[in-house]
């Protein structure tokens, strides 16, 4: 699926998404990316066919429970393998080439 963000909306300061499951969750924010890096979610492509680079991650419970606990500021996890990850999502963004077949987690 293409360009289906998962659709965030408010109620009482909480972000609930869409009954709509998608096949992919897809981000622009490098640091979701890193965060969902980090929680083990299995970074399916990089989407580079718009002005914005994507992120497209399997969409699973375990992702929609880590955007939520990431959103919510309740998310807890080692300060370390954080980082780890924030470096491993801009090396994926910045050095990712288009023809590899596979992007690995």
């Amino acid at each position: 699926m293409k360009d289906n963000d998962a659709s965030l909306t408010t109620s009482g300061g909480a972000f609930l998404y869409s009954e709509i499951r998608m096949q992919e969750f897809r981000t622009h924010d490098l640091s979701l990316a890193a965060t969902l890096l980090n929680e083990k979610c299995h970074l399916l492509d990089v989407d580079r066919s718009q002005s914005r680079t994507a992120f497209v991650f399997d969409d699973t419970d375990h992702l929609r429970t880590a955007v939520d606990q990431y959103w919510r500021d309740t998310l807890l996890c080692p300060a370390q393998s954080l980082l780890a990850s924030l470096r491993k999502a801009k090396h994926i963004l910045y050095d990712y080439q288009p023809n590899n077949s596979t992007v690995t987690n």
